[in-house]
């Protein structure tokens, strides 16, 4: 029976013969302020989350800290109150953060920033039901996501197969922080931040036929959204699902009895292949104008190296996107970058950002070579404590943890700063 009992938390949900069996006693109820909250038996630790959240509202307010609590510090209990308890509309983001954070043999360090960033997600999620409504993006009886011809179309087609893929498996192999996460990027970051991104100049433009296939393949994409969402936060995806028909196509059943998204054939490698590089080209524009300083209203040239003949072909096509998301004052391409010119080397092609008289390169220079020497005492610091094995043995593993992420984080910021800095001093 004790071989039992020392089981992980992921092995016992594996196994099939005991999986119904995870009980709470009496002592164990009141120890964790769940009476009355739980059954005596449920089926897995996640029904027991379910379970608290459908009963917030009746939870006091002077409740036990140990409830809800044992996992945050002492000091964020206040604004642990102030998000949950006085906001019951953090329910949908209290379960991503706890399926996003359930990393494998790993103890959850509930934090109320995630939460409160998981609130945010679900906000974007409503916006972006709200901007495919605005601009009649409604189901189409029979549509097809991969007869379409867009190339933005056939592209987010394929990226859905593929999050579909991610979540399944994830589920599947009970690895739940990876089928949230895989479905949290491909909605915030693929979905809303590019593909909604990208589409607006067709919705506004004068083309009806791709308009109304970005429409109807918008709508597509948002049910499949919706779908891969339901398990983590069944409530608000259930509300958009009812209320994206309110014009349009009437819904069969409700979401929660829906099929599950499974998809074959939609992937496409030249699509994949344009609006990666596209997606690329403004993200390291984004990212030398951020590190560099340089001013969000200032509009700059962009001059391409070297490009190939299909490069050049996809910057000409989609040369106005590119300006208006990276703010840039005109594409052209040259045979050598320009004096003064921050370089991104992509491929075979040499991406330059002219920035003499924008920015001063001399003190730019001066800034980063001072950042970069904080981020190396910053490193040095963390490096004698976790070298000390005194510290490592005796200092709680949550303090442990927050050193190492600590140093990545610092390590991650020194090797922008570093590429920054070997940009600027190409550029003088």
């Amino acid at each position: 029976m004790k071989k039992k009992m020392m089981k992980r938390g992921f092995d016992v949900l594996r196994d099939k013969r005991i999986n119904r069996s995870i009980t709470f006693g009496p002592k164990e109820r009141d120890r964790l302020g769940l009476r009355g909250l739980l059954p005596y038996r449920v089926a897995t630790p996640q029904q027991m989350v379910e379970r608290v959240m459908a009963n917030l509202e009746r939870l006091p307010r002077d409740i036990d800290r140990y409830m809800l609590l044992s996992a945050l510090q002492e000091k964020n209990e206040q604004l642990f109150y102030q998000t949950l308890g006085a906001h019951i509309e953090a329910g949908p983001a209290l379960r991503l953060t706890l399926a996003a954070m359930a990393a494998q043999g790993r103890d959850i360090k509930l934090s109320t920033g995630r939460i409160e960033g998981y609130r945010n997600f679900a906000t974007k999620l409503w916006n972006a039901a709200r901007f495919a409504e605005m601009n009649e993006c409604v189901r189409q009886k029979g549509f097809d996501p991969g007869a379409a011809k867009e190339t933005i179309n056939r592209w987010i087609a394929g990226e859905v197969q593929r999050t579909a893929a991610a979540v399944t498996a994830g589920i599947e192999a009970y690895k739940f922080n990876e089928a949230a996460t895989a479905v949290y990027e491909f909605t915030w970051g693929t979905f809303c931040d590019w593909y909604l991104e990208l589409a607006k100049p067709i919705l506004t433009g004068n083309d009806e036929a791709a308009k109304a296939e970005t429409r109807a393949t918008t709508a597509w994409a948002l049910d499949q959204v919706l779908k891969l969402l339901h398990p983590f936060m069944p409530f608000i995806t259930e509300e958009l699902w009812a209320r994206l028909v309110e014009v349009g196509i009437e819904r069969e059943n409700m979401l929660c009895l829906s099929s599950w998204p499974a998809f074959e054939g939609l992937a496409n490698e030249a699509a994949d292949e344009e609006i990666g590089w596209l997606v690329n080209l403004v993200s390291e524009v984004r990212s030398v104008r951020s590190e560099m300083n340089v001013p969000a209203g200032a509009k700059i040239p962009l001059v391409l190296v070297g490009a190939s003949k299909i490069t050049r072909a996809w910057a000409e096509h989609h040369e106005d996107t590119i300006a208006r998301l990276a703010r840039l004052d005109g594409i052209s391409f040259g045979k050598g970058p320009p004096k003064g010119a921050a370089q991104i080397v992509m491929g075979e092609m040499t991406a330059a950002l002219p920035l003499a008289g924008v920015i001063d390169m001399q003190a730019e220079k001066a800034r980063l070579e001072r950042e970069v020497d904080k981020c190396h005492a910053e490193i040095k610091k963390v490096d004698v404590k976790l070298a000390n094995k005194d510290f490592v043995a005796k200092a709680p593993p949550e303090v442990v943890e927050e050193n190492q992420e600590r140093r990545a984080a610092f390590q991650a910021t020194l090797s922008k700063l570093q590429a920054a800095l070997r940009r600027v001093e190409a550029a003088l």
